[in-house]
């Protein structure tokens, strides 16, 4: 099952009571996921797909929007700092960024502009989800790389689904 899968049902049962609130906007279950599969619509229209590892660099509201949507297309998620890219850069097929990231190198990338913005708004929501296996890698948390090049976590289907399952049973 893919993870993003659980956010669409609880999307379904509580489409109005707030899922982010940010400094700049925040949006209800209904309105994220509505977001969210427009967002995948455009990610995927531009050759993100089951597989993709994508870097992403934005503003905190934002990145959410991006995990849940790279989760629905079968994408591997992870954070990019400028340590991370130039230690992976190699591994990671395409940065998604709102354009402060430097030290991208010659990844490819999806800028977060107008014309991203733009596209979201003429997208239509993408309803399919990827088909994930329980040990697909679906997310790589990077060490702060203190001591030199940070160290990537993998998390699975699996083993993230079985930490939010956790932080909802100890919180």
């Amino acid at each position: 099952m893919n993870p993003v899968e659980r956010f669409f049902e609880h999307a379904e049962r509580t489409p109005d009571a707030l899922a982010v609130a940010g400094t700049t906007a925040p949006f209800t279950y209904g309105e994220l996921a509505d977001t969210v599969r427009r967002t995948a619509g455009v990610l995927a229209r531009n050759g993100v797909g089951p597989g993709t590892v994508a870097a992403v660099n934005c503003r905190v509201e934002m990145e959410t929007v991006l995990i849940l949507a790279l989760s629905q297309l079968g994408a591997v998620s992870l954070r990019a700092t400028e340590p991370v890219l130039r230690g992976y850069a190699d591994n990671i097929d395409v940065i998604v960024a709102d354009g402060l990231m430097r030290g991208a190198g010659s990844i490819r990338r999806i800028e977060l502009d107008g014309k991203f913005v733009e596209a979201l708004k003429q997208q239509r929501p993408l309803d399919t989800v990827a088909a994930r296996a329980g040990d697909d890698l679906c997310r790589i948390v990077f060490s702060s790389g203190t001591t030199g090049t940070p160290k990537g976590v993998p998390f699975s289907v699996d083993y993230l689904t079985a930490r939010v399952d956790s932080a909802r049973r100890n919180w």
